[in-house]
């Protein structure tokens, strides 16, 4: 199984669509290497022994963010935000991910939706992080090439 770990936010959420679309089994998260020492001595942790999996549970002041994650799913996602387009791009991140997420978030949205965002993205990043324990099969590189209607995209990892 080929992954390619690229960077979080828009601009890797797009060429972790790109790497999806050629064929790759993708995963976006934003890595920093104290977690991928503190994982490779063997102390990431796992929903269960059998599968790459994750619950969500993040609480402050502003939000309150649950959900599921199965990295090795099949693209399926039941997101809740309440911001319409946060909600549409991870939408897309799961189906072209191709990993199972289950999210919801209960937020001070009558203010704007700056913590639903926030809160979402450190939660899913946990979330990545858990699942993944000791990033076994994980390969950090990987290049696509995708044409779209008024664009060619191009992402070398």
């Amino acid at each position: 199984m080929k992954i390619a770990v690229v960077g979080s936010g828009y601009v890797g959420l797009v060429a972790g669509a790109c790497l999806a679309e050629s064929g790759n089994d993708v995963i976006c998260a934003d890595i920093d290497q104290d977690r991928i020492d503190h994982s490779r001595q063997g102390r990431g942790e796992r929903m269960n022994e059998s599968g790459r999996r994750a619950r969500i549970d993040r609480k402050t002041a502003e939000t309150h963010v649950t959900g599921e994650l199965n990295i090795d799913g099949q693209g399926r996602a039941e997101i809740a935000t309440g911001v319409g387009f946060l909600d549409h791009m991870l939408d897309s991140f799961a189906r072209h991910g191709r990993f199972d997420l289950a999210l919801k978030c209960e937020g001070d949205l009558q203010i704007d939706a700056h913590h639903t965002m926030e809160d979402v993205a450190l939660a899913l990043g946990s979330a990545f992080d858990k699942a993944l324990g000791d990033r076994a099969g994980i390969v950090r590189m990987a290049d696509a090439t995708v044409p779209l209607d008024e664009a060619l995209v191009q992402a070398a990892v």
